[in-house]
Parts: structure tokens; C-alpha cells; sequence
């Protein structure tokens, strides 16, 4: 425990003595002031729905989301079977998850898409799973193209 030492006596108190036996009077530690500035204005989110990597410079990217999916795939209802859907209705969705997520101020890594894919289709099933998240990851992963140098 730290003690306070009387500048007068000498004599050693506890922490919260705000007077020593000697007559000395301790005064409070006082706070320093903080100066308020102005608020900052947030920056305008943009208007129109861009891609993955130029949202991940302006809003942090996430990689396993809380909540429910914000998008349901074309055809769910609520007792829509666990089952295969057309690759293009899995491309279809995981698209207007990354969408709608830009245009809220979220930018969904392919990993929080597969965690919302959990919800339409049966997790347990491997192979199919597997085949769902491959179409996920190509969809939202498109290859780079080859850089083409000029060699003389």
C-alpha cells in the first residue's frame, strides 16, 4: 500500500488522509483539464456499391459476423430444405451479402459469407459444403489476371 509522508513530521499516513496529526493539510490531486475540440464530420459513405478491396481502405473488414444474414438466397422460404442450389443462385447471394454489407458500412471478408452460408445450407453435409464455399470463394476471389511485361 503506498503512504503519504508529511512534509512537517515526517510521519507516514494512509492514502486517503487528507490531514496529518501535525496539523498539515494535504491537498487533492488535481485532474488536468481536457480541452473538448470540435467534432469531426464522418466522411460521406459512398453512394454506389463498390468492390471488395477498395471498401476494406475505408471500413474495417469483417471476418466473422454476429447476427443473422442480411440477404436470403433467391427461393428461401422458412422451411426451405437443406439442399444444393444452382451455382448461380450461390453466387447471386454471397454477391448481395459483400453488397449490402458496402452499403452499410461493412466489408465482408469471403470467411464471414461462408460463416452466413451456415444458415441456408446443412454445414454437416461435407461435400456439399465444400462445393458451396468453392463457389463462394471463386465468385469473390476472381484470379488475378497475369501482368504482361514488355520484354525486348
Amino acid at each position: 500500500m503506498a503512504l503519504k509522508v508529511c512534509p512537517n513530521c515526517k510521519a507516514k499516513l494512509g492514502p486517503r488522509a487528507g490531514k496529518c496529526t501535525c496539523g498539515h493539510i494535504f491537498t487533492p490531486n488535481v485532474k488536468a483539464e481536457v480541452k473538448h475540440t470540435a467534432p469531426v464530420e464522418a466522411p460521406d459513405l459512398p453512394k454506389q456499391v463498390i468492390n471488395v478491396s477498395a471498401s476494406s481502405k475505408l471500413f474495417g473488414v469483417v471476418t466473422t459476423p454476429i447476427g443473422k444474414c442480411p440477404v436470403k438466397p433467391y427461393g428461401f422460404k422458412p422451411n426451405w430444405p437443406d439442399g444444393p442450389a444452382s451455382e448461380e443462385v450461390i453466387k447471386s447471394w454471397a454477391i448481395g451479402v459483400v453488397n449490402h454489407g458496402n452499403e452499410h458500412g461493412k466489408c465482408y471478408a469471403t470467411s464471414a459469407v461462408i460463416y452466413f452460408a451456415r444458415e441456408f445450407w446443412d454445414l454437416l453435409n461435407f461435400a456439399e459444403f465444400a462445393n458451396i464455399k468453392k463457389i463462394i470463394h471463386a465468385c469473390l476471389n476472381p484470379p488475378k489476371p497475369e501482368v504482361q511485361t514488355d520484354e525486348c
